[in-house]
């Protein structure tokens, strides 16, 4: 993914992507912001993607914000962020969690 993708997915600064791809930041971010998109969106993206790939984008942006309600629930954090446990939990595969959770958390 192009630097100045990443930049206007964190900023919301679209000017410098394609408008294809300023399209895209912004159905993901009224997906984020509003679980849907309102009809003149839909169409709108409709007008320019296929059903399937409006599918897939959504279906993406839904399984990311899946993955961060889980991460933020349970306070996962990435190696060397706050306190952790030596290891993961018994039952949690390779997960860490913070030392505060018991291991029945998963």
């Amino acid at each position: 993914m192009a630097d100045e993708t990443i930049e206007a997915a964190a900023t919301g600064e679209t000017g410098r992507l394609s408008d294809e791809h300023a399209a895209i930041v912004k159905w993901t971010d009224q997906l984020l912001a509003n679980h849907t998109l309102i009809d003149a969106e839909r169409e709108d993206a409709l007008a320019q993607l296929t059903i399937n790939q409006l599918s897939d984008l959504v279906l993406t942006v839904g399984f990311y914000q899946l993955v961060c309600n889980f991460l933020n629930t349970f306070d996962v954090t990435t190696d060397g962020e706050g306190e952790m446990r030596e290891g993961p939990p018994p039952h949690c595969g390779t997960m860490q969690m913070p030392a505060r959770w018991s291991a029945t958390c998963c």
